[in-house]
């Protein structure tokens, strides 16, 4: 497995690009800068490419289904990041019900810090890749639905911080589409980042690949 920890020099993205980005929260619109969402405890940001993105609500869900271990055992607060609005209502509707946690990045800071400083650019070739056809498979199998709307070529990735300003403690590039974090370096980064830690048994529940995936018919129902 390999490990969470990394010194910084092995990040795309520096510490300063982060800090210096300014996000509109999409439940209000209020400006909020980043360091706020982890000045007094650490962060998880799913740095999402489109709302519709079938692979990003699959992420998504492995998150959220995992919400009670990550937050309240590990105490790390989840957030996602998008660069449009197009269909995010949608995307809180069933896969993340909790709008004041989800994040537009009209700057596109966060894209262009897991490129050190520019945007990343997925295309057509992804698709003669057998990797991709893998993930497709694993995505299906998952039943995870998606669309086509929106821009869905900027790569994400994903991002734990460690709380007030000593740094990020895990990135994850996305290197074409629908290559998420997997949930053994998410795990290990949040018990690192907050020094909390699971049991063996919770961890090993945590990470089953197989494990569930939150898929939401109502809020009540994510919520449950």
């Amino acid at each position: 497995m390999a490990s969470a920890k990394a010194s910084a020099n092995a990040f795309k993205a520096s510490y300063d690009q982060l800090r210096n980005i300014t996000l509109t929260r999409f439940s209000d619109g209020t400006q909020v800068a980043a360091p706020h969402l982890w000045e007094n405890q650490a962060a998880l940001l799913q740095i999402a490419r489109r709302p519709g993105c079938t692979f990003c609500r699959e992420e998504a869900a492995l998150i959220e289904a995992r919400r009670d271990i990550i937050e309240k055992q590990l105490g790390t607060r989840i957030y996602v990041v998008f660069h449009e609005r197009m269909g995010v209502d949608e995307f809180v509707q069933k896969y993340f019900p909790h709008p004041g946690d989800v994040f537009i990045d009209e700057s596109k800071g966060f894209y262009k810090a897991t490129g050190g400083g520019k945007l990343r650019w997925g295309g057509i070739t992804t698709f003669l890749k057998p990797s991709f056809w893998s993930i497709y498979q694993r995505n299906k199998t998952r039943k995870v639905e998606g669309n086509l709307k929106g821009e869905g070529r900027i790569l994400g990735g994903l991002y734990v911080v460690k709380p007030g300003d000593a740094g990020i403690q895990y990135e994850h590039v996305e290197q074409q589409f629908g290559d998420i974090a997997s949930l053994e370096n998410v795990i290990r980064a949040c018990e690192q980042a907050s020094g909390q830690k699971l049991a063996p048994e919770a961890y090993d529940e945590a990470v089953k690949a197989d494990g569930p995936v939150a898929v939401c018919t109502s809020r009540e129902a994510c919520a449950s």
